[in-house]
């Protein structure tokens, strides 16, 4: 009798932990008791775990060591650091980008009809430019440019392609929009510049230059030039003829 006794009163100090935690633990609880003091011990721990008037009574909680000793609730701190851990979970950081190091302005190339970040390539001084044949059947370089910070669409765009005192192609294009990529980066693809083979010198590669100017609505300006190397240019001038 002695140890029902002592069950029902380890079953009253569970009940009011447990009625913090949550009215599943107490049951859990509960049942864990029913082994330790019998039928009617373990009824009267019940009663006493799910009685909200009794649990709402602070006075009554069982000394946090005895119910850590007897092994049936989890350490109150431990509970209390979960759920604060859970508050404070919020939503996945963004990927790292690399917008700090990129610069205000680079010109570029992509690869035609690609419009991501992986088909494009920066181009640096000396870098290769190859001309292609479009899908209409005309020969062309394929330019692009990449920016952040500056510029706002839409742009209007100013290219150039010159090699010594020949130019091969110079365009304008207005109300131009730019594409900001997941990298945090804006975009311009495809940037079709057509070069006639007639003015073509035939070598393999041919010395050009690649001037490119940007602005937008509110003043801002970007621009550069660009030694580049023109590859491709004697075949297209060989089967244009």
């Amino acid at each position: 009798m002695g140890r029902s006794v002592q069950a029902a009163e380890m079953g009253r100090g569970v009940g009011c932990v447990a009625g913090r935690l949550g009215r599943g633990l107490a049951v859990v609880a509960w049942a864990a008791l029913a082994v330790v003091g019998g039928g009617a011990g373990c009824e009267g721990a019940k009663v006493a775990a799910l009685d909200a008037g009794e649990v709402a009574d602070a006075g009554e909680v069982a000394d946090a060591g005895e119910v850590a000793d007897a092994g049936l609730v989890a350490d109150a701190g431990e509970v209390g650091a979960g759920a604060d851990a859970a508050a404070e979970v919020g939503p996945p950081d963004a990927p790292p980008t690399d917008v700090a190091e990129a610069p205000a302005f680079s010109p570029g190339i992509n690869t035609a009809g690609v419009h991501s970040p992986a088909a494009f390539s920066a181009l640096p001084d000396g870098g290769d430019m190859v001309i292609e044949l479009g899908g209409q059947g005309l020969w062309m370089v394929v330019a692009a440019f990449r920016t952040h910070g500056v510029l706002t669409s839409p742009v209007t765009i100013e290219a150039e392609l010159r090699s010594g005192e020949v130019t091969l192609n110079a365009l304008g294009l207005g109300g131009q929009a730019l594409v900001r990529e997941d990298d945090g980066l804006d975009y311009y693809y495809d940037l079709f510049m057509v070069v006639d083979p007639a003015k073509l010198s035939g070598a393999d590669p041919q010395e050009a230059m690649l001037s490119l100017r940007v602005s937008d609505g509110g003043g801002h300006v970007e621009q550069s030039t660009t030694a580049v190397a023109l590859r491709g240019g004697a075949a297209a001038k060989a089967a244009s003829r």
